[in-house]
């Protein structure tokens, strides 16, 4: 813009200017639908109910979508109710693990095993355990089950992220 006789006049330049700024962020916007936003989160453990017990808390860094983020503290929740009464290590491991195998995504599914089975939901439930769907991709349903299997077991060896 110059100043001509106290008044502001736009040059060409000005004009060009505002329709590749237009362009940007019209470009900006269609792109935008495509950018895979990530936000960090830091969970801190549940502490024991008794506060006699020495229980170091421990921050677990998880990485997140925004399309993810709509279910993540639902199932975060869930998995902190479930496995509290096992106390803060075994809870700590549930996260982990849960995160590992399906980002906490209760409709998660594996269907590429070698040996022809699948897996599903949160914990990514084998098909070898004939469980019903209506388990497998319960988000409550299948932390429920994978508790007991750990329970059972005395250990998380029945999945694959189990080393983390």
């Amino acid at each position: 813009m110059r100043k001509h006789n106290g008044q502001f006049r736009s040059t060409k330049y000005h004009v060009w200017l505002g329709i590749a700024w237009l362009i940007l962020i019209i470009t900006l916007l269609i792109m935008g639908s495509h950018v895979k936003l990530e936000y960090e989160y830091k969970i801190i453990s549940p502490l024991p109910d008794n506060p006699v017990q020495q229980v170091e808390a421990k921050e677990i860094e998880v990485k997140v979508t925004a399309k993810e983020l709509i279910t993540w503290d639902k199932i975060a929740i869930m998995i902190i109710s479930e496995f509290k009464d096992l106390g803060p290590k075994v809870t700590q491991e549930a996260l982990k693990i849960a995160y590992c195998e399906s980002k906490w995504n209760e409709q998660a599914y594996n269907g590429s095993n070698t040996n022809g089975s699948n897996d599903a939901g949160v914990f990514q439930l084998n098909s070898i355990h004939k469980l019903d769907d209506s388990i497998r991709f319960d988000g409550l349903a299948n932390i429920k089950w994978a508790k007991a299997k750990y329970v059972r077991d005395g250990n998380w060896s029945a999945w694959s992220c189990s080393r983390i």
